[in-house]
């Protein structure tokens, strides 16, 4: 009988899971009006899309996110500095290319799966606290379809897929409320030891996971566990269940440094390349969380005085990422675990849970705000987490759980006859309906009509250049575009460089050179040269042609078009929607490499392929000025770093001068494995120049002044002094 009965349980839990999927679909179908779609085209068609777009076009090119041989030619892609926590995402994209290679498809799923899997968990986490099925269906939808899932879209794929929250939450929970999680004293052995339970499985194998789903759930994860453990040891005044959440942070923190550990290797290998993902502690103020956006909705519902409201906070500093808002029913749960800090009643379990959450939400708001503790961490330890706008999805599922219970609570407590159950059923169901169309409103669903556009505009368009080139022939891409993280380039935002790439079969790209290492610091250079120089360089490098996005140009590209027209001797193929331009090289090519025998071709190219590459970084600010007169900022100290990518040693000669911003006289020493020299330096500016013998390798010249501060209250930076004019020569025998 009582299998009988453990059967049933089942099927009607099972039973329930697909009525919640079903509902799902349905919801999915409805707001992001599906059938529109063509799943072969992406949802999203720009920005951050195309950067997730490279990641599975990677996996399926080559295997795996981390290389990829078709982009940042002449030298390919290597992610490694690029540290990323996102393990388990990449592994579902990787299984997922087992089925289909279009990546377009991919991306579209793998988004779609983000809302399934987000209900899955969260209906699973509230039956764990003995929620009802009904009411758990009801909550787990409304915390699927948060804005915040749609905002971040295809562009933040990985943010979207936030179905471990529910599970971290719920392992805090526990921990607060005192389970023996991991450890408990043995009376008889006087000491602590593992307990073996489902508890103790389920809380490594959520830590292991929300380890590989991306640096910020996982670093919010380990300050929630961290809560819990104090709260509950405080109250029970003892230190196990600390020990258990340091415990479980430990394994999140293994969890990513595994995941991330390709980056420290890279870094071990070929130095810390301190030019990708720097961030400074200013941006956890800037991308902090505000209070009052997680109240402002998305739309503004024709009501004129929240219209107003809107219009008006709008125009507010610091607007940040702008997903927080946590919909009807999160804002009324927020406001409720504020209230609950007030007044506690732990008569019931219920009781406890609640409390539980409103700590975990108030410590979520300090954590996160502007000016809070994430941004004393960000100063005290590390810039690194610098979003903490982004810590409102975990403050939505704290409201959305407690309102959860309380729904619960009065169902269990209050409906009694057939009449109310369906009185109740059809009130829950026209408050899910309400808070979704309130969560998502219209205008943030994507534009399929643009995207479908853009797409098939870009793919004909690589179709045609892919005709008239051999198969692996190199392309390079102007304007010049650093990877990753660059502000846009006039109208041209950033990736978009990438959509040659997506739409290829067997050409190879110059965009996607990981910034300050070789093939960056190639590219730099290159481009810097004579329009005359730059062509003939990159042709004896291999190029067979030029790709121009026109929408980096102020001119949209007129000037450079006519003269690579006069260089080439040859007319450009243009996209149907007049934004892109290739030009093929094939016959510039023939002419200038039949100068040249097949040995010195190859001499020449070692040559051209490498050049000493320079990289300022530290204290050093970018290039000012223009070409015949430029400088660049320093504080105090700063480093150029010099590398000689060949076999062979280089006679080089560098020219500069330097200024501070005062008169007075101060010392700057200039110092390394090349030079040593101590000069003295005013605003009137010193002349320097030094030749020496470069050997293959990297070199690193360092800079220090001890000048005052330039007074320059309109610029955040710390400016010393400038190097102005720099120039590096290769002198030849």
């Amino acid at each position: 009988m009582k299998n009988n009965l453990l059967k049933n349980s089942k099927i009607v839990h099972i039973i329930y899971y697909i009525i919640g999927f079903i509902i799902c679909i349905i919801l999915l179908f409805w707001r992001l009006e599906l059938w529109k779609v063509n799943f072969s085209i992406p949802f999203l068609y720009d920005g951050d899309a195309l950067l997730n777009g490279l990641f599975i076009k990677s996996i399926i090119d080559g295997g795996w996110y981390l290389k990829n041989n078709f982009v940042g030619m002449p030298f390919g892609l290597n992610l490694s500095d690029y540290p990323m926590a996102d393990g388990l995402h990449l592994l579902i994209l990787k299984m997922m290319t087992l089925f289909t290679h279009n990546y377009a498809i991919i991306l579209n799923l793998y988004f779609f799966l983000t809302f399934i899997l987000s209900m899955l968990t969260t209906m699973y986490v509230f039956n764990q606290f003995q929620i009802s099925y009904v009411i758990s269906i009801f909550g787990s939808l409304i915390f699927t379809f948060m804005s915040y899932h749609f905002l971040r879209g295809e562009a933040h794929l990985f943010l979207a897929a936030y179905y471990i929250i529910p599970l971290v939450v719920m392992v805090a929970i526990w921990i607060y409320l005192g389970r023996n999680i991991l450890i408990e004293y043995n009376d008889e052995r006087k000491k602590l030891i593992f307990k073996r339970s489902s508890f103790n499985i389920m809380s490594i194998v959520v830590c292991v996971i929300a380890s590989s789903t991306g640096v910020y759930y996982a670093f919010f994860g380990c300050f929630f566990l961290l809560i819990a453990g104090i709260s509950c040891s405080l109250r029970k005044k003892n230190f196990y269940p600390l020990i258990t959440s340091i415990i479980l942070v430990s394994i999140i923190s293994v969890g990513v440094f595994v995941n991330i550990l390709p980056s420290f290797i890279s870094g071990y290998v070929n130095g810390i390349n301190l030019e990708t993902a720097h961030r400074s502690p200013i941006e956890a103020e800037i991308y902090g969380m505000k209070i009052t956006q997680l109240f402002i909705p998305l739309s503004d519902y024709g009501v004129m005085p929240l219209k107003k409201l809107i219009s008006t906070y709008a125009n507010y500093p610091l607007p940040n990422e702008g997903s927080e808002y946590l919909g009807i029913i999160g804002c009324i749960g927020f406001l409720f675990l504020l209230l609950k800090l007030i007044k506690q009643n732990n008569s019931f379990k219920e009781e406890v849970i609640i409390e539980g959450l409103s700590k975990l939400n108030i410590f979520a708001i300090l954590l996160g705000t502007i000016g809070g503790l994430g941004s004393i961490f960000a100063i005290a330890i590390s810039p690194q987490i610098r979003a903490y706008n982004r810590i409102s999805i975990y403050i939505a599922f704290f409201s959305i759980f407690s309102v959860v219970i309380l729904i619960d609570k009065f169902y269990k407590n209050k409906i009694k006859s057939k009449v109310g159950y369906a009185f109740f059923y059809l009130f829950l169901m026209l408050i899910l309906i309400l808070s979704i169309y309130d969560q998502v409103p219209k205008r943030i669903i994507p534009d399929y009509i643009k995207a479908t556009q853009d797409f098939n505009n870009d793919k004909d368009f690589i179709q045609t250049i892919e005709d008239s080139l051999p198969s692996n022939a190199m392309i390079f891409q102007l304007p010049y575009v650093p990877f990753p993280e660059n502000p846009p380039v006039n109208n041209m935002g950033d990736y978009q460089h990438f959509k040659a790439y997506l739409h290829s079969k067997n050409l190879r790209w110059s965009y996607g050179a990981i910034k300050g290492r070789e093939g960056d610091l190639w590219q730099r250079e290159v481009v810097k040269k004579p329009l005359n120089e730059f062509v003939e360089t990159i042709s004896l490098v291999g190029f067979d042609g030029i790709y121009i996005d026109r929408f980096g140009y102020s001119d949209s590209g007129k000037d450079l078009e006519a003269k690579l027209t006069d260089i080439l001797k040859t007319k450009p193929i243009v996209s149907k929607n007049n934004r892109f331009v290739f030009f093929n090289m094939t016959q510039y090519n023939n002419i200038l490499r039949e100068k040249f025998s097949e040995e010195k071709l190859e001499e020449i190219k070692d040559d051209v392929l490498h050049p000493v590459l320079t990289s300022w970084r530290l204290g050093f600010s970018g290039l000012e000025g223009t070409p015949e007169n430029n400088w660049r900022w320093c504080s105090s100290k700063g480093e150029l770093v010099l590398v000689n990518s060949s076999r062979k040693e280089k006679d080089i000669l560098i020219e500069m001068a330097i200024f501070t911003g005062y008169k007075e006289h101060s010392n700057l020493k200039i110092g390394g494995d090349l030079l040593s020299e101590n000069l003295n330096v005013n605003s009137d500016g010193t002349f320097f120049s030094k030749r020496f013998i470069l050997k293959p390798g990297k070199h690193v010249i360092r800079f220090s002044s001890d000048a005052k501060r330039v007074d320059a209250p309109n610029d955040p930076r710390f400016l010393v002094f400038r190097i102005a004019n720099f120039r590096l020569k290769e002198l030849k025998n």
